[in-house]
């Protein structure tokens, strides 16, 4: 028990140290619903019958409340702990390469070294770059 404890408890913190990464780089942040530990999203739909889980807004307005003050990201995660966070291109003045299969990740290769990678959908990456 204590264990699996642990293992959430570092997750919400890794989440939450994201978050801040991100606003640290200056990239506007907006919350989403998290996903619970059986799969389903923690919006009021829930289980089944949510489409998107953890990959839609928590806050109402939140691409208007998107941002990259520190103290209102970690205020809420206090509120919010099983969130999950997403960073606004635009505001950020960010565009997005989609690295998912073998050719476009040689292309890539050696063309944005310094920016960090995100892992995709199993298949690849994504970059933000400016």
């Amino acid at each position: 028990m204590l264990d699996h404890f642990n293992s959430i408890t570092s997750s919400r913190e890794a989440m939450l140290s994201a978050a801040l990464g991100y606003a640290e780089r200056g990239w506007h942040v907006i919350l989403l619903h998290g996903v619970t530990d059986e799969g389903r999203c923690t919006c009021s739909r829930g289980g089944s019958r949510c489409r998107r889980p953890g990959k839609h807004p928590r806050l109402r307005s939140a691409h208007k409340g998107a941002t990259t003050d520190p103290g209102v990201i970690r205020s809420w995660f206090a509120r919010y702990p099983d969130s999950n966070s997403v960073v606004l291109l635009g505001p950020s003045g960010l565009i997005a390469l989609y690295a998912d299969a073998p050719a476009e990740d040689a292309f890539l290769s050696g063309q944005v070294p310094d920016q960090p990678g995100t892992p995709s959908t199993g298949r690849g990456w994504h970059y933000c770059v400016r």
